[in-house]
């Protein structure tokens, strides 16, 4: 048996691969909120910056009698801070749902732990049972890469929880 070095890009994305494997739903719920909790920022900024455009445009013109006429009357203006509302609401609405997905992933840990670290397990069970001869298993290098695996096994749910979700 051949041992095979792994970088660590490699074995990263082969973590990845067993977590989306073992909690699929969660890792997507998490990710879809993450994007959409990022998104919310970079489009309040371009409304805010089309918002200040368009008070200068029409301040550089000397129209200010009647504020609220001027402000009904510009379209662009007015979609723009009702839409910049709108992504505060959001994005706010959003940072609250993402923070009862989080306590709530949290709250169901020991499950998770116990899915990836039986997935995990399986795994290296399937693989030692794969060997051709057994007496691979009287070497002390197979033997020292089995005791490292199962260590390695025992501290992956935690590792792949603090890092995921």
């Amino acid at each position: 048996m051949q041992i095979i070095e792994i970088s660590p890009f490699q074995a990263f994305r082969r973590s990845v691969a067993t977590v989306i494997q073992v909690v699929p739903k969660e890792l997507r719920y998490v990710t879809i909120l993450t994007l959409l909790g990022g998104a919310g920022p970079a489009i309040a900024i371009w409304l805010n910056k089309t918002i200040i455009d368009e008070i200068t445009r029409l301040l550089s013109t000397g129209t200010t009698q009647n504020a609220i006429a001027l402000i009904l009357s510009q379209p662009l203006l007015l979609y723009s801070i009702a839409g910049s509302l709108l992504v505060n609401l959001v994005s706010d609405a959003i940072a609250n749902i993402n923070a009862f997905v989080y306590t709530s992933l949290r709250v169901g840990v020991a499950r998770r732990r116990h899915r990836i670290f039986g997935f995990v397990q399986g795994q290296v069970i399937e693989k030692v049972a794969t060997f051709e001869d057994i007496a691979l298993f009287e070497t002390p290098d197979l033997l020292n890469l089995v005791q490292l695996t199962e260590k390695g096994v025992q501290r992956l749910p935690e590792l792949c929880l603090r890092g995921c979700l």
